[in-house]
């Protein structure tokens, strides 16, 4: 929640989903992004900007609504950005639970075809300048709370063949996972 999901896509993509303070997306949004011509076999790339998970107000019904906002979102997308505030992933390991879960669930689903899907991570608000090369110990631990996540997600859904985060989708803790300094500059504060 409140993590700047839609302000990162605005920045990466030159989109203008609706931003503010506080939880502002409610639902999932969706806008077409035209690829230059001849450099895809696509004319369009389909971004989609979702509500957070675990958002408070859903009570008990977070659970449900957030395993199948993330199974439509996951399901859908070839490449999974997820968006951390800040350098602590521990704070979100509920919610990758929920994301492996919809992960396995898409592998599953999919099992007789080769989907060559994606997930990157995006750390966002992390002030230092050289964060990747002194985050490398966050970075292990995250791969290693990623595969354990993801044998525990596999067990429960019985799926032998699944023993790391790896075997459910494309990730390499040294190329997909990024640290970025706040997004907003200036007052009153603009995307750069």
């Amino acid at each position: 929640q409140s993590s700047g999901k839609s302000t990162l896509l605005n920045t990466m993509f030159g989109l203008k989903f609706a931003v503010s303070a506080g939880r502002c997306t409610r639902g999932a949004f969706l806008q077409l992004v035209p690829v230059e011509p001849g450099s895809s076999k696509f004319d369009f790339v389909a971004v989609i900007d979702t509500e957070g998970l675990r958002a408070p107000e859903l009570g008990l019904d977070k659970y449900r609504h957030d395993n199948e906002l993330a199974t439509l979102v996951l399901g859908l997308g070839d490449v999974t950005v997820i968006n951390l505030k800040g350098e602590n992933s521990a704070e979100i390991k509920d919610i990758l639970q929920i994301v492996v879960h919809a992960f396995i669930r898409m592998k599953m689903a999919n099992r007789m075809q080769d989907l060559r899907r994606r997930c990157i991570f995006v750390h966002q608000n992390v002030p230092a300048v050289g964060a990747k090369e002194k985050m490398m110990d966050q970075n292990c631990k995250m791969q290693e709370d990623l595969d354990k996540i993801t044998r525990e997600a596999a067990e429960g859904e019985k799926v032998a063949s699944v023993r790391c985060f790896s075997d459910i989708i494309s990730f390499d803790s040294d190329k997909d996972i990024f640290y970025m300094s706040d997004l907003w500059l200036g007052d009153p504060p603009m995307a750069p």
